[in-house]
């Protein structure tokens, strides 16, 4: 996140490997994320459900802030840097967006 508030305040856009590290970090943090969702949605046979469906919710939120981070990061920062440009760039960025509205 630092790095992409850095470097948009350059002007400057992330290199190849910097935007790959981006990328799958927060694939990663989601990922988990959505496996511990899938987990608690599939229900326990011996839990309260009351506490389960609170438990579930905090994931959900949980989920949701760091998809609205990324948005964040995509729609401020990085895809202003690259706009109209119609690069591979560009379109790994609206990739991303898309990736993470759903």
């Amino acid at each position: 996140k630092k790095l992409v508030m850095l470097k948009s305040a350059k002007g400057e856009d992330l290199d190849v490997d910097e935007r790959n590290l981006l990328s799958v970090a927060y694939k990663n943090v989601v990922g988990s994320k959505r496996a511990s969702w899938r987990t608690l949605s599939s229900g326990f046979d011996d839990t309260d459900e009351e506490l389960l469906n609170k438990y579930k919710g905090l994931v959900e939120d949980e989920l949701e802030a760091i998809c609205l981070e990324v948005l964040t990061l995509l729609t401020d920062h990085l895809c202003k840097t690259v706009a109209e440009k119609g690069n591979e760039t560009e379109v790994f960025y609206l990739k991303m967006c898309g990736d993470y509205y759903r």
